[in-house]
């Protein structure tokens, strides 16, 4: 079923998605064996020459989450939903998240449509979107399509709501939803989900994690389709006559998707820990018209892949510190070549990757706990028009920032003063292709932020940010 779902997505949206992982697995080798391998080369660096036995040790001591979001030393207004919240099936994770207060959601139909998520009354572009603290949201991709997120992928969902805290960087205006992907837990836990609905609507999900030695895993994959054909009123364009109003079901409107993700993380010592991820999600999406032809056969085609790789060294004298590379590759092609639903026969590919590198520091005292996050980005968006080679262009854009902050302690630690330095640099290129046009913008930005947090008892805390 994986297999002819699959190759139902055009030829040539997968090979670019396919092209890319090829490049970053190019990679892979030397940076897995930087991170995962360090440690115990060094080790036996200093080992060399004695004619000590070295002993073999199984080590499963879990050291702290150095990066993750501390939501006690956090000045402003959150709401976490735990995997007891995110464990169902009848719905999206767009929707589970637009229960909390303040929070919006958008879809403009069933499964598998485009569904986004805004916070306090700011556009889905001004509110980050990020996966186990790094931002999916790029100069491309600015709207983050959340029914391409399995809900088997979250294991909980912080929402942010205004201020961000500093382990996830950049902030946005309207506040930031942060992913987090399923760990292993202690025990392990296999889970099958099998599902059948209205509208031919089907689902098969699979979710294993485990633990061995200093090792744990986490593996899940889905498979999810719907014919989306529900019955609706179509007034046949005339609002005000009601003679010619027929019931009909939705043509054109079937989605499929397929999603997988694959973690796995090596415990070295107390104070170091490496981890990966691997996440893809393919997608194959009808598009309905105002007017219901049942010969209709426009479709947007989207796949996109994340990948992590994250290297915790904590007690770096009094430091601790944690360093991620990603690499994020969205692939889309809208083909409407009868023109179908759009202005003229369109037939249009559009990929965005990002690539960036992440280093994060901390040292907590006695009386402040003092943050450093330190983010490059380097992301590039390139345009094609299939069927006319002049409208193509590219758009690349490096990306800095750089956020100090420091959490002071006052009055027994009821009294929480963060204030904070951020540093953001963009800079611009754009270039349209066939004619040879060149733009170019940059910008720097030095922006000081202040947050106050007074707990009171523990059902009442007043909290300020400017």
């Amino acid at each position: 079923m994986l297999f002819s779902l699959h190759n139902k997505l055009p030829k040539f949206c997968r090979r670019k998605t396919f092209s890319a992982i090829k490049e970053a697995a190019l990679y892979l080798p030397a940076i897995v064996a930087a991170l995962l391998f360090k440690l115990p080369v060094i080790a036996l660096a200093n080992d060399a020459g004695t004619n000590e036995r070295l002993q073999t040790i199984d080590v499963v001591a879990e050291i702290p989450e150095t990066g993750e979001v501390l939501h006690e030393e956090f000045t402003g207004s959150y709401q976490h939903l735990d995997q007891a919240r995110l464990n169902r099936g009848d719905v999206s994770l767009a929707e589970i998240v637009a229960q909390e207060s303040g929070v919006q959601s958008r879809q403009s139909g069933g499964f598998g449509t485009f569904s986004s998520i805004t916070v306090r009354a700011a556009t889905a572009a001004q509110t980050g979107v990020y996966l186990d603290g790094i931002q999916l949201n790029s100069g491309g991709n600015a709207v983050i399509d959340l029914s391409l997120l399995d809900l088997l992928h979250a294991d909980s969902v912080d929402i942010y709501r205004g201020a961000t805290p500093v382990q996830l960087g950049t902030g946005s205006i309207g506040g930031a939803i942060n992913v987090r992907s399923p760990d292993a837990g202690d025990e392990t836990n296999t889970r099958l989900l099998l599902g059948f609905g209205s509208f031919n609507t089907q689902r098969a999900q699979v979710l294993h994690s485990s633990r061995h030695n200093s090792w744990d895993i986490t593996g899940a994959a889905s498979l999810h389709q719907s014919d989306n054909d529900y019955v609706f009123l179509d007034n046949n364009g005339t609002p005000l006559n009601s003679a010619d109003d027929t019931r009909q079901s939705r043509n054109n409107a079937a989605a499929n998707r397929v999603s997988s993700l694959a973690k796995a993380g090596v415990q070295w010592n107390e104070n170091s820990r490496s981890d990966f991820l691997f996440q893809a999600t393919s997608r194959d999406l009808g598009l309905p018209e105002t007017r219901n032809n049942a010969d209709n056969r426009a479709s947007l085609a989207s796949d996109n892949v994340r990948l992590r790789l994250s290297y915790t060294q904590n007690q770096i004298g009094n430091w601790n510190s944690r360093h991620s590379f990603f690499i994020h590759n969205d692939n889309e092609l809208f083909d409407d070549r009868l023109s179908q639903i759009g202005l003229g026969a369109q037939l249009q590919e559009s990929e965005n990757t990002t690539t960036g590198a992440i280093s994060f520091w901390e040292h907590i005292g006695d009386f402040a706990t003092t943050s450093l996050h330190a983010e490059l980005r380097q992301e590039q968006q390139d345009a094609n028009n299939l069927l006319e080679g002049n409208f193509d262009y590219q758009v690349e854009r490096t990306a800095v920032n750089a956020t100090l902050q420091s959490v002071l302690y006052f009055a027994g630690e009821k009294l929480l003063v963060t204030p904070a330095l951020q540093f953001q640099s963009n800079d611009d290129n754009y270039r349209r292709i066939t004619r040879l046009d060149n733009d170019q913008r940059s910008s720097r930005q030095l922006s000081p932020k202040l947050g106050v947090r007074f707990d009171h008892s523990e059902s009442l805390s007043l909290r300020a940010n400017i």
